[in-house]
């Protein structure tokens, strides 16, 4: 693909090339919702879609229920190459909702994540693990 385009019609990403207007592919990531799917910017690198998803409970009925993470997905085709669950770190607290909100940021071979849970996650882009099991999660609370 030459010159793409992803846009996000929530909670689904699309890619299209400047030669087709039409969408090449199209993923659900998310189960999307008021307050789901993606907010603001993805990232592209290595050939993969970075693309972070938040879900947040809306107090609306769901048919299926929230996926909270980053997912990688293959540029060309829009298969999940890997993805990246966030789990409940909230505790209880008020106003915490596990998930990715922000853009993400990649730097080489890392992705750089700031969740709702008020953590700063580095993954590796290759395969979304924390590298060396666990290279940061920082609490910017």
């Amino acid at each position: 693909m030459t010159k793409s385009q992803v846009s996000i019609p929530q909670p689904i990403v699309a890619a299209s090339t400047a030669r087709r207007r039409a969408p090449c592919w199209r993923q659900d990531v998310g189960r999307g919702g008021a307050l789901g799917g993606v907010h603001f910017g993805m990232a592209i690198a290595a050939g993969r879609v970075l693309v972070p998803i938040t879900d947040f409970a809306d107090g609306a009925a769901r048919p299926e229920p929230a996926h909270p993470g980053v997912y990688a997905l293959n540029l060309a085709d829009g298969h999940v190459v890997w993805r990246a669950l966030a789990g409940n770190a909230c505790a209880g607290r008020k106003f915490c909702q596990p998930g990715y909100s922000a853009s993400i940021t990649v730097a080489g071979p890392l992705v750089l994540a700031g969740s709702t849970d008020g953590h700063l996650r580095i993954f590796g882009a290759s395969d979304g693990k924390m590298p060396g099991s666990v290279l940061l999660v920082y609490d910017v609370r």
